[in-house]
């Protein structure tokens, strides 16, 4: 979670501007809730300090690799500066400075979801990102896991809680059922591809339509923004993400596994 601020610095010889965000950690998010409301308050500040620990990572070690490739370089933003947190206590003391993206294209609206071109575009550009993750040194792959991502073990009533009070009657009358759903998938699995014996990738974990930018003017992939959850798995489930959030069920059901094909034959002539 940050606070994020665009910067516009105006060069009077030329008349330029000069574009930047700047993201600033912090927690004030979760002060929001009186005391008690959230149970587990100390993990999620735990789960807020790793994921920018994450994102830092990213920008150091993973993103000058990234770079070197002239296709991933115009969808990635550069780095300017950075400075981490020192611990989850003083989380506000860390930033970073990046390259603005937002002239490369518009973001897409979530409600009426991506069309097939998008999608196309999208697994393409991820899965040649990747591909060229198992490039990366076997050391600075291994820094890429994530305790915290997709853990939400001690927070299920708290969770229930709030989408009750949503006030829906649907999750009234069935909030027995997604209590149980709730306990039964706490915890994302962040290390399959150690379960079936291949070689990880770097997934960025929240791969999303609102994450992402498509351009104007073919729509296809311009800019992966908000790389807080980075982490070594098989691909896949960013993949997945991108699917069951950002595409209605017609065009799921039609297309599935023609992406999903599609992924595979990328790294397999990578």
């Amino acid at each position: 979670m940050s606070h994020t601020f665009k910067i516009c610095i105006l060069l009077e010889e030329n008349e330029e501007e000069f574009n930047a965000i700047l993201k600033v950690t912090t927690t004030q998010k979760l002060e929001r809730f009186r005391p008690g409301e959230i149970k587990a308050f100390d993990k999620v500040s735990s789960v807020i300090f790793e994921f920018c620990q994450a994102e830092a990572d990213f920008y150091e070690l993973a993103l000058p690799h990234f770079l070197k490739d002239k296709e991933l370089a115009k969808i990635l933003p550069k780095l300017y500066a950075l400075r981490r947190s020192p611990d989850k206590i003083q989380i506000e003391k860390g930033f970073v400075l990046i390259e603005d993206m937002s002239y490369k294209g518009i973001s897409p609206n979530i409600y009426e979801g991506l069309n097939n071109e998008q999608i196309k575009s999208a697994i393409l550009q991820l899965s040649k990102l990747h591909a060229s993750s198992m490039l990366l040194p076997s050391e600075i792959i291994k820094k890429f896991n994530l305790q915290h991502y997709g853990d939400i073990r001690g927070l299920e009533e708290d969770i229930l809680n709030r989408v009750l009070n949503i006030g829906s009657s649907y999750f009234l009358c069935h909030q027995k059922i997604l209590f149980a759903f709730l306990k039964k998938h706490n915890k994302l699995k962040t290390d399959l591809h150690i379960k079936y014996g291949i070689p990880p990738v770097l997934c960025h974990g929240d791969f999303w339509a609102n994450n992402l930018f498509f351009s104007n003017k073919n729509e296809k992939l311009s800019a992966i923004l908000d790389w807080q959850t980075p982490h070594a798995n098989t691909g896949l489930n960013d993949i997945l993400r991108l699917i069951f959030t950002g595409v209605n069920s017609k065009l799921r059901k039609e297309k599935f596994w023609e992406w999903i094909v599609s992924k595979v034959e990328v790294l397999s002539n990578k």
